[in-house]
């Protein structure tokens, strides 16, 4: 596991995430602290994190006065562990790049069922977004830190369940990410909302580290449990990939990443700023050329 001390001197913003960041129970569903105001990072009143438009600090409320909006939902990586502000996560440069508010909508380690819920919310309120940015690695990284997912429910809160470091049955998994990733395009789309699924990459599928990443301890495992998270990763990442990559083929969603020896991560899941920006002009390419109508009032 990661070197949190050499994390730290190398991302100091770290450091505000671990005083501050607070997790709270919505239901059966792990969400992040509402309001919380921290030198790096802030939520609104429902524990959104805010995002940068224009200027402004906006959350969800302010983003849904918008006559047009967008959503990015995902887990920890959208919400933005370990960046410096507010205006670095993904919901926030693609607000810039579109010139649209985007809301961040995260939940620690999400999974999809979760975030149709949110689509869901969203349209019994009579609001519709025109895009939703859409990251399914929650599902995969959720069973690597469990151990355990029912095809239908998913994997168990991770404050609830240890990792047993027992072999994992990876088909209850992929059932579960093909169903509700195909059932979140189906809501958006049902609501006259575009999509688009991202290609979410951990440190596990970099070939190999950074100079920094190294030094960061990256990947490299401690116990028993942290083992069995990392190898299921490393060795079952890419039936994960031709999951997500089928939902897209099937459904005629574009499916947009970069390659992971692009990318420069804080932790073993999350992106440095500039690895953000890389994936968030990517989307943004294809966002902009295939959804956005020639001066769109915003």
């Amino acid at each position: 596991m990661a070197d949190w001390r050499a994390v730290i001197r190398a991302h100091p913003a770290v450091r505000s995430y671990i005083r501050h960041r607070r997790w709270v129970r919505r239901g059966d569903v792990l969400a992040y602290g509402p309001g919380v105001s921290a030198p790096t990072f802030s939520t609104d009143g429902a524990g959104f994190r805010l995002s940068r438009w224009r200027g402004r600090a906006i959350g969800l409320s302010e983003v849904m006065a918008s006559d047009r909006f967008g959503l990015v939902m995902g887990s920890s990586h959208v919400f933005g562990f370990g960046l410096a502000g507010d205006g670095e996560t993904l919901s926030s440069r693609l607000a810039e790049q579109l010139d649209m508010p985007m809301a961040n909508i995260s939940f620690p380690e999400a999974d999809t069922r979760s975030l149709h819920a949110v689509l869901v919310n969203l349209a019994a309120r009579g609001r519709t977004p025109a895009l939703v940015i859409l990251a399914t690695g929650g599902d995969f990284t959720r069973h690597a830190f469990t151990g355990v997912s029912d095809p239908v429910f998913g994997a168990r809160n991770i404050q609830e369940a240890k990792p047993s470091g027992d072999t994992v049955p990876l088909g209850r998994v992929l059932d579960f990410t093909r169903l509700w990733t195909a059932a979140t395009v189906a809501q958006a789309r049902g609501v006259g909302a575009e999509i688009v699924l991202v290609d979410d990459k951990t440190f596990m599928d970099k070939g190999q580290p950074t100079e920094v990443e190294a030094g960061c301890g990256l990947g490299r495992a401690g116990t028993m449990s942290q083992r069995a998270r990392f190898a299921f990763q490393r060795d079952h990442g890419a039936a994960f990939f031709a999951a997500r990559r089928d939902v897209a083929d099937r459904m005629g969603v574009p499916l947009i990443g970069a390659q992971a020896d692009d990318l420069a991560f804080i932790d073993e899941y999350h992106m440095t700023g500039p690895g953000t920006a890389r994936l968030a002009d990517a989307v943004s390419t294809v966002a902009a050329d295939r959804f956005m109508p020639a001066g769109a009032q915003l």
